[in-house]
């Protein structure tokens, strides 16, 4: 390893190197007494791109001027350019995505349809480690189908914090009778571990078990095709890596193949086809696409901020954002092991190709070393019970950055 790899001016040179160099200028970042805070929790909630408020503001400005015109004017199709959009981002079809709800809620909607259960197949296969809402949607639902979700759901056990994709598979492998859902995070937020999802739905393809995936910490992250992968459905929150403001509408995918669904849904008027929506027909008329799942109208003030982000993401290319989101990391990880390896444990696999951009660094008395970065103007993540969670995003995040950070790190009185 470079020996002078630890200085600003080799930082720099990084930055300037970058394919997203000067990217970070498109973003508002938090102050603290006239000082710029280093801010590296996107994984939790991204910054404010520059141009939200003026879009928020011209919806609130068609609100004032026209009424409820505005709808026919807009809204009522506001979604589609979102859809658009959030295609090219996740790998899939425009009628393949649907922006509405919140995640869970979407995840809720995705069990009613795509979690059928018989007598010899009814196993629903996790991450033992999954985000705590996943896992609460799938025993509530399970519940509510009157089935006891200790005897439903199969978990994947972690080696020393990484689940090796064979072992995925062997599980597969093992319950391939009884297995009714696959679902994983893309990325596992707690290590940041990304999964083989391209290998892992091919796989379950064999059995023909439905394969869906929480992208919460994988869109706007890593590389993804979930439509080539024949995925069937996987649901995502637009906050964070997306950086859509606080409790913005979530995303859903559902392939192509289901778009003729006649199965179970829950149903809303909004899902209804939109040449027939309001002549206030009986009987549901179901839009032919994902949009036949969402049930009520779009929450237009809170979507305006996520037509600003898409846009940044599609003018850049996700090739092109990865390039520089592997730069960033890496170059986090080599600071980490060459000045704080004797303090810090990364968790988070070191192959870049197996994880995004966040590193999750295991401390003894971690709880202490985060309220210091906090202190000293630092931004990143707890989890409890011992991971401080770095998420460097090339959207705003620079290599200096990390230098600074690992600087003030270094500082602390390790024990």
């Amino acid at each position: 390893m470079n020996k002078n790899i630890f200085n600003t001016s080799y930082a720099i040179e990084l930055d300037k190197n970058s394919s997203m160099y000067n990217h970070s200028k498109l973003f508002h970042y938090p102050v603290k007494k006239n000082k710029k805070i280093l801010y590296f929790n996107g994984n939790s909630l991204g910054l404010q791109p520059k141009g939200v408020e003026q879009s928020v503001f011209k919806e609130l400005d068609d609100w004032k001027n026209l009424g409820s015109i505005g709808y026919f004017k807009n809204w009522v199709t506001y979604h589609e350019t979102l859809n658009k959009l959030s295609s090219l981002i996740v790998g899939a079809k425009p009628s393949e995505i649907m922006i509405m709800n919140a995640l869970t809620v979407n995840i809720h909607l995705l069990l009613i349809s795509f979690y059928k259960h018989t007598k010899t197949r009814y196993k629903i296969l996790i991450e033992k480690d999954i985000f705590p809402s996943d896992r609460y949607a799938i025993a509530s639902h399970l519940k509510m189908k009157k089935l006891n979700p200790s005897k439903v759901i199969e978990e994947i056990n972690a080696n020393n914090h990484y689940i090796e994709t064979d072992a995925i598979l062997k599980k597969i492998e093992e319950n391939k009778e009884s297995l009714s859902l696959i679902w994983l995070g893309g990325v596992n937020y707690y290590t940041g571990q990304k999964f083989d999802m391209k290998e892992i739905t091919k796989f379950a393809k064999r059995y023909n078990i439905m394969v869906g995936y929480d992208l919460a910490h994988a869109v706007g992250n890593v590389e993804l095709k979930l439509h080539d992968w024949n995925v069937d459905m996987a649901s995502w929150c637009n906050y964070k890596y997306l950086n859509s403001g606080p409790g913005s509408p979530s995303g859903v995918y559902i392939h192509e193949k289901y778009h003729n669904w006649e199965s179970d849904r829950l149903e809303g008027w909004w899902g209804n086809k939109y040449s027939s929506r309001f002549e206030m027909k009986k009987n549901f008329d179901a839009s032919k696409n994902a949009s036949g799942w969402s049930i009520s109208n779009m929450p237009i003030l809170s979507s305006a901020p996520l037509r600003i982000s898409l846009g940044l993401y599609n003018s850049i290319g996700m090739d092109r954002f990865r390039n520089a989101s592997v730069s960033l990391t890496n170059y986090l990880e080599s600071l980490i092991k060459k000045e704080l390896d004797r303090y810090i444990k990364i968790i988070t696999p070191s192959n870049s190709s197996e994880r995004g951009c966040q590193l999750s660094l295991k401390i003894k008395g971690g709880k202490n070393v985060y309220d210091y970065l906090k202190k000293n103007n630092i931004i990143c993540d707890w989890r409890n019970p011992d991971v401080i969670r770095v998420a460097p995003t090339p959207m705003y995040n620079t290599h200096e950055e990390i230098f600074e950070f690992v600087k003030i790190l270094k500082d602390y009185d390790f024990k």
